[in-house]
């Protein structure tokens, strides 16, 4: 088998404010595998503040790996290495991700994704919103977190109201709201029909009482980081959406496994795009046929991008199509 690394970098064509900072720009780096003219890739861009190691520290990890070195032992690298392992052997058997990994032909290849929304401004919210909508997205994920109570609930209004009864609208605090915080918007946006909110606070025992609070479902997508710690919280009984990450996970093996373990638990699985590039993207987008496929995703961020994007991972109708 033989290995090589490239790297890349990608542009915003706005930054998304989150609760740890503002995304400008991705810095990518790609692992190939290649054995018998066939080849697998995967793909990690750390993000600061998400848990996953600095560039340089992956950058050096997998770059080890390709010269013969050992196998990455930091979580992003070693879950990029997975996939372009996994991605190998799908080729050597002729089919793509998902059917190596569910033994499931689909008839539909077509995966509905969610837009994402970071904006500060509810004139803002609401020009993206709307612009969601005329693209045919099924959902919406409006980041909030990282300004006032007052102004989420502000944005959090004007997105719902400004959205159909069925198009869904999801929150994700990236753990940027404290309790007391989480409590009061929670609260006052209660009876806005809310899919689900990611990440409300940075504690999990906070969570039982924050649904008691407002009946709005809680999703892990941070406290999901690890594999190691990441089926304790599955078995917790306190979220009711998963949200997967398989370069955080693992690789998509690990992460199709985890997601098996949550639907045994009733919990839903959203598969998302930490950001990536394409190799990313494509992964993600496989992986969530795999695991869902008539569920909305998060993997259609290709869009976002200023610099030019394979059309294959760019959303169509708020579709992304896999052919293979």
């Amino acid at each position: 088998m033989k290995l090589s690394l490239t790297s890349d970098e990608l542009h915003l064509r706005t930054p998304i404010l989150t609760a740890h900072g503002e995304i400008k720009k991705r810095d990518i780096l790609v692992v190939t595998a290649t054995q018998d003219n066939v080849s697998g890739s995967g793909e990690i861009a750390p993000l600061p503040g998400f848990g996953l190691e600095s560039l340089k520290e992956a950058s050096d990890s997998l770059q080890a790996w390709v010269e013969d070195g050992p196998f990455p032992l930091f979580t992003g690298a070693a879950g990029a290495a997975s996939c372009a392992i996994t991605q190998l052997k799908a080729a050597l058997e002729g089919v793509s991700l998902d059917i190596f990994l569910s033994s499931r032909i689909l008839s539909n290849r077509n995966l509905s994704v969610q837009s994402l929304i970071g904006a500060e401004t509810i004139d803002d919210v609401e020009n993206m919103t709307q612009i969601a909508l005329a693209n045919g997205h099924k959902a919406i994920k409006l980041k909030v977190g990282a300004l006032s109570e007052v102004s989420d609930i502000a944005r959090i209004t004007a997105a719902r109201n400004a959205i159909p009864d069925q198009v869904h609208l999801r929150l994700d605090a990236n753990q940027g709201w404290n309790f007391s915080s989480a409590k009061r918007v929670l609260k006052a946006i209660g009876h806005l029909n809310i899919d689900y909110v990611e990440e409300p606070t940075t504690n999990l025992s906070d969570y039982k009482q924050l649904r008691s609070v407002s009946g709005a479902n809680l999703a892990a997508d941070e406290h999901l980081s690890e594999i190691s710690t990441a089926n304790e919280v599955i078995g917790s009984g306190l979220i009711q959406v998963a949200v997967i990450k398989p370069t955080v996970l693992g690789g998509p093996q690990a992460a199709y496994d985890l997601s098996k373990i949550a639907q045994e638990h009733n919990i839903r699985c959203v598969v998302s795009s930490f950001i990536d590039g394409p190799v990313g993207l494509r992964a993600a987008r496989d992986l969530a046929l795999a695991i869902a496929p008539a569920e909305t995703h998060g993997v259609g961020t290709g869009a976002l991008f200023s610099d030019t994007m394979p059309s294959d991972v760019l959303p169509q109708h708020g579709f992304l199509s896999s052919s293979n």
